[in-house]
């Protein structure tokens, strides 16, 4: 049987991780052929992506934002699958400004919160549109 080192998403099981309980409880990685060992991080020494990169586990539960913005920074990670099908993340404005689409943002002053996986986020939507 291969061990795999998954590192979930955050520092104790949570709602999103219910699938990944639920699939060790009744068996199906076993029945793969595989014993999941459940990693949490370290929130001082870093995330799942820090984990992944640093070979302190096999596989990472995380954000497309912060994976996004990991990449940019040449960081040879890469998605395999999604748990969620929506991002909870969003982006607000008034109704008088003419924005239909992402890439109507371009050349536009964007208020937010700056981190480098927002403005990751941010140009991936614009240069993607």
């Amino acid at each position: 049987m291969k061990t795999v080192r998954l590192c979930l998403d955050y520092y104790h099981p949570w709602p999103n991780n219910a699938p990944v309980f639920m699939a060790r409880h009744r068996g199906f990685f076993e029945d793969e052929g595989i014993e999941i060992e459940l990693i949490y991080a370290d929130p001082f020494l870093g995330d799942g992506l820090f984990y992944l990169e640093t070979n302190r586990t096999d596989l990472a539960v995380s954000y497309p934002n912060r994976l996004m913005a990991r990449v940019a920074n040449g960081a040879p990670l890469q998605s395999i699958a999604a748990l969620n099908e929506r991002p909870m993340e969003s982006l607000v404005w008034r109704d008088s400004v003419p924005i239909h689409r992402p890439r109507d943002l371009e050349g536009k002053r964007v208020g937010y919160r700056r981190a480098e996986r927002l403005t990751a986020m941010l140009n991936t939507l614009v240069k993607l549109d």
